[in-house]
């Protein structure tokens, strides 16, 4: 009952960053929202409390990029899988309600 995932553009944007990111990853780059976080985050400030500690090693696992690479890779895979599942709905003339 979702109607926002018929939707042909939006689907459209998120297979391109989606593809985007894994390509990134693939060519042993970090993802840019990593970089912009890593560069707000300001590494020289304060050291990190214990619960935010806690937290981000929950959230951010200490993997090497190829595993990154490769979950970003099979992501793709479902995502381009999706959209031969449930596809776009096709533009149609708007009826008066």
């Amino acid at each position: 009952g979702w109607r926002f995932v018929r939707v042909r553009w939006w689907r459209l944007l998120h297979l391109t960053l989606l593809g985007t990111v894994a390509l990134q990853a693939v060519a042993g780059r970090a993802c840019i929202l990593t970089l912009w976080q890593t560069a707000l985050a300001d590494r020289t400030a304060s050291p990190t409390p214990l619960i935010m500690e806690w937290v981000n090693r929950m959230l951010y696992w200490p993997l090497p990029l190829w595993a990154f690479a490769g979950l970003y890779l099979i992501v793709f895979g479902y995502a381009l899988a999706l959209l031969w599942l449930v596809p776009p709905a096709h533009r149609t003339t708007a009826t008066p309600r």
